[in-house]
Protein backbone atom coordinates (compact mmCIF):
# COMPACT_ATOMS: atom_id res chain seq x y z
CA UNK A 1 0.00 0.00 0.00
CA UNK A 2 1.50 3.22 -1.11
CA UNK A 3 2.03 6.05 1.37
CA UNK A 4 -0.25 9.00 0.99
CA UNK A 5 1.37 12.33 0.32
CA UNK A 6 0.20 15.38 2.22
CA UNK A 7 -1.81 17.76 0.09
CA UNK A 8 0.04 20.84 -1.02
CA UNK A 9 -1.48 24.18 -0.08
CA UNK A 10 -0.98 27.50 -1.81
CA UNK A 11 1.46 29.49 0.35
CA UNK A 12 1.20 32.73 -1.52
CA UNK A 13 -1.63 35.06 -0.68
CA UNK A 14 -4.03 35.99 -3.38
CA UNK A 15 -3.57 39.31 -5.18
CA UNK A 16 -6.62 40.71 -3.39
CA UNK A 17 -5.19 39.88 0.05
CA UNK A 18 -1.71 41.28 -0.54
CA UNK A 19 -1.04 44.82 0.80
CA UNK A 20 -0.89 47.34 -1.92
CA UNK A 21 2.76 48.31 -1.60
CA UNK A 22 2.46 51.05 -4.14
CA UNK A 23 -0.38 52.66 -2.20
CA UNK A 24 1.55 52.36 1.08
CA UNK A 25 4.59 53.99 -0.47
CA UNK A 26 2.42 56.76 -1.87
CA UNK A 27 0.82 57.44 1.52
CA UNK A 28 4.23 57.53 3.22
CA UNK A 29 5.52 59.95 0.59
CA UNK A 30 2.50 62.20 1.05
CA UNK A 31 3.02 62.16 4.83
CA UNK A 32 6.70 63.09 4.50
CA UNK A 33 5.86 65.94 2.15
CA UNK A 34 3.14 67.14 4.52
CA UNK A 35 5.51 67.17 7.49
CA UNK A 36 8.11 69.01 5.44
CA UNK A 37 5.61 71.66 4.38
CA UNK A 38 4.42 72.07 7.96
CA UNK A 39 7.98 72.54 9.27
CA UNK A 40 9.14 74.75 6.43
CA UNK A 41 8.00 78.04 8.05
CA UNK A 42 9.86 77.09 11.24
CA UNK A 43 13.05 76.23 9.37
CA UNK A 44 12.79 79.44 7.38
CA UNK A 45 12.32 81.50 10.55
CA UNK A 46 15.27 79.86 12.29
CA UNK A 47 17.56 80.54 9.34
CA UNK A 48 16.37 84.10 8.64
CA UNK A 49 18.72 86.71 10.12
CA UNK A 50 17.56 89.92 11.71
CA UNK A 51 17.73 93.30 10.03
CA UNK A 52 21.14 94.73 9.27
CA UNK A 53 22.41 98.30 9.54
CA UNK A 54 25.53 100.39 9.01
CA UNK A 55 27.92 99.60 11.86
CA UNK A 56 30.16 102.12 13.62
CA UNK A 57 33.56 101.42 12.05
CA UNK A 58 35.21 103.37 14.86
CA UNK A 59 34.18 103.78 18.49
CA UNK A 60 31.37 106.40 18.45
CA UNK A 61 32.68 109.70 19.81
CA UNK A 62 29.27 110.58 21.26
CA UNK A 63 28.89 107.27 23.12
CA UNK A 64 28.71 107.18 26.88
CA UNK A 65 30.44 103.79 26.87
CA UNK A 66 34.12 103.55 27.72
CA UNK A 67 36.63 101.92 25.39
CA UNK A 68 39.19 99.80 27.22
CA UNK A 69 42.75 100.66 26.22
CA UNK A 70 44.46 97.56 27.60
CA UNK A 71 42.43 94.83 25.84
CA UNK A 72 39.78 94.42 23.11
CA UNK A 73 36.27 95.55 24.05
CA UNK A 74 33.17 93.49 23.23
CA UNK A 75 29.75 95.18 23.32
CA UNK A 76 26.63 93.03 22.96
CA UNK A 77 23.19 94.64 22.61
CA UNK A 78 20.13 92.62 23.57
CA UNK A 79 16.43 92.84 24.20
CA UNK A 80 15.70 91.36 27.65
CA UNK A 81 12.67 89.43 26.36
CA UNK A 82 13.95 88.06 23.05
CA UNK A 83 13.72 84.24 23.13
CA UNK A 84 16.27 83.94 20.31
CA UNK A 85 18.96 85.59 22.45
CA UNK A 86 19.13 82.77 25.02
CA UNK A 87 21.45 80.89 22.67
CA UNK A 88 23.55 84.03 22.23
CA UNK A 89 24.11 84.20 25.98
CA UNK A 90 25.17 80.55 26.01
CA UNK A 91 27.74 81.35 23.34
CA UNK A 92 28.88 84.42 25.28
CA UNK A 93 29.49 82.20 28.30
CA UNK A 94 31.65 79.87 26.18
CA UNK A 95 33.50 82.84 24.74
CA UNK A 96 34.28 84.27 28.16
CA UNK A 97 35.43 80.88 29.44
CA UNK A 98 38.09 80.93 26.72
CA UNK A 99 38.98 84.63 26.68
CA UNK A 100 37.87 86.23 29.95
CA UNK A 101 41.23 87.61 31.09
CA UNK A 102 42.04 88.99 27.63
CA UNK A 103 38.69 90.55 26.77
CA UNK A 104 36.49 93.26 28.28
CA UNK A 105 32.84 92.33 27.68
CA UNK A 106 29.61 94.23 28.30
CA UNK A 107 25.95 93.39 27.65
CA UNK A 108 23.62 96.34 27.18
CA UNK A 109 19.93 95.52 27.56
CA UNK A 110 17.37 97.72 25.86
CA UNK A 111 14.97 99.22 28.39
CA UNK A 112 12.13 101.69 27.98
CA UNK A 113 12.61 104.73 30.17
CA UNK A 114 9.66 103.82 32.38
CA UNK A 115 10.40 100.07 32.64
CA UNK A 116 9.66 98.51 36.02
CA UNK A 117 11.82 95.95 37.83
CA UNK A 118 9.70 93.02 36.63
CA UNK A 119 10.18 94.07 33.01
CA UNK A 120 13.88 94.61 33.59
CA UNK A 121 14.86 91.44 35.47
CA UNK A 122 14.13 88.89 32.77
CA UNK A 123 15.57 85.38 32.53
CA UNK A 124 18.13 86.70 30.05
CA UNK A 125 19.31 89.36 32.48
CA UNK A 126 19.67 86.75 35.20
CA UNK A 127 21.53 84.43 32.83
CA UNK A 128 24.12 87.10 32.04
CA UNK A 129 24.62 87.72 35.75
CA UNK A 130 25.95 84.17 35.97
CA UNK A 131 28.68 84.74 33.35
CA UNK A 132 31.98 85.68 35.03
CA UNK A 133 33.67 88.79 33.70
CA UNK A 134 30.67 90.31 31.91
CA UNK A 135 29.36 93.74 32.91
CA UNK A 136 25.62 94.43 32.53
CA UNK A 137 24.20 97.85 31.67
CA UNK A 138 20.84 99.36 30.82
CA UNK A 139 20.44 100.95 27.41
CA UNK A 140 17.59 103.37 28.00
CA UNK A 141 15.38 103.63 24.90
CA UNK A 142 18.11 101.91 22.88
CA UNK A 143 20.22 105.05 22.50
CA UNK A 144 23.58 103.27 22.55
CA UNK A 145 22.31 100.52 20.25
CA UNK A 146 21.43 103.22 17.73
CA UNK A 147 24.87 104.82 18.02
CA UNK A 148 26.64 101.54 17.33
CA UNK A 149 24.22 100.45 14.61
CA UNK A 150 22.61 97.53 16.45
CA UNK A 151 19.13 96.67 15.22
CA UNK A 152 18.66 93.02 16.20
CA UNK A 153 18.98 91.50 19.65
CA UNK A 154 22.29 89.68 19.90
CA UNK A 155 24.25 92.22 17.85
CA UNK A 156 27.87 91.90 18.95
CA UNK A 157 30.68 94.38 18.31
CA UNK A 158 34.37 93.78 18.94
CA UNK A 159 36.69 96.79 18.98
CA UNK A 160 40.45 96.89 19.12
CA UNK A 161 42.31 98.76 21.83
CA UNK A 162 42.59 101.67 19.39
CA UNK A 163 38.82 101.76 18.88
CA UNK A 164 38.67 100.21 15.41
CA UNK A 165 35.85 97.80 14.63
CA UNK A 166 37.22 94.27 14.27
CA UNK A 167 34.00 92.26 14.13
CA UNK A 168 30.27 93.00 14.00
CA UNK A 169 27.51 90.42 13.86
CA UNK A 170 25.99 87.52 15.75
CA UNK A 171 27.49 84.63 17.67
CA UNK A 172 24.93 81.94 16.79
CA UNK A 173 24.43 80.09 13.51
CA UNK A 174 20.62 80.34 13.57
CA UNK A 175 17.78 81.55 15.78
CA UNK A 176 17.81 80.01 19.23
CA UNK A 177 20.50 77.42 18.47
CA UNK A 178 23.75 77.42 20.43
CA UNK A 179 26.84 75.64 19.18
CA UNK A 180 29.97 76.18 17.15
CA UNK A 181 29.64 79.19 14.87
CA UNK A 182 31.82 81.47 12.78
CA UNK A 183 31.02 84.61 14.78
CA UNK A 184 32.33 83.29 18.08
CA UNK A 185 35.29 81.67 16.34
CA UNK A 186 36.22 84.99 14.72
CA UNK A 187 36.17 86.81 18.06
CA UNK A 188 38.23 84.13 19.80
CA UNK A 189 40.79 84.08 17.00
CA UNK A 190 41.35 87.83 17.26
CA UNK A 191 41.41 87.97 21.05
CA UNK A 192 43.70 84.97 21.48
CA UNK A 193 45.90 85.20 18.38
CA UNK A 194 45.44 88.71 17.00
CA UNK A 195 44.15 87.41 13.66
CA UNK A 196 41.11 88.70 11.77
CA UNK A 197 39.58 85.70 10.00
CA UNK A 198 36.09 87.16 9.57
CA UNK A 199 34.76 90.67 10.14
CA UNK A 200 31.00 90.10 10.15
CA UNK A 201 28.21 87.54 10.40
CA UNK A 202 24.43 87.42 10.46
CA UNK A 203 22.56 88.28 13.65
CA UNK A 204 19.70 85.91 14.47
CA UNK A 205 17.53 87.85 16.89
CA UNK A 206 14.36 89.86 17.32
CA UNK A 207 14.40 93.61 16.65
CA UNK A 208 15.62 95.66 19.60
CA UNK A 209 13.13 98.36 18.60
CA UNK A 210 10.13 98.05 16.33
CA UNK A 211 9.91 100.20 13.24
CA UNK A 212 7.83 102.82 15.02
CA UNK A 213 10.31 102.92 17.93
CA UNK A 214 7.67 102.13 20.54
CA UNK A 215 8.50 101.15 24.07
CA UNK A 216 7.53 97.53 23.80
CA UNK A 217 10.52 96.71 21.62
CA UNK A 218 9.17 93.42 20.28
CA UNK A 219 5.74 91.86 20.21
CA UNK A 220 4.78 88.63 21.94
Amino acid sequence: MSARTAPEFETQSSPAARPDRAMTALLVTIWIIGVGLALRPLWKYEMTPGADNARAEHWPVDSGLVLQGDKPTLILFAHPRCPCTRATMEELARLMANCSDRLHAEVHFYLPQDANDEWRMSDLWKAVQQIPGVAIHEDINGEEASRFGAISSGSTFLYSRAGDLVFAGGITSSRGHAGSNKGRQAIEEYVLNGKVIQSNSYVFGCPILTSDQNEEGIAY
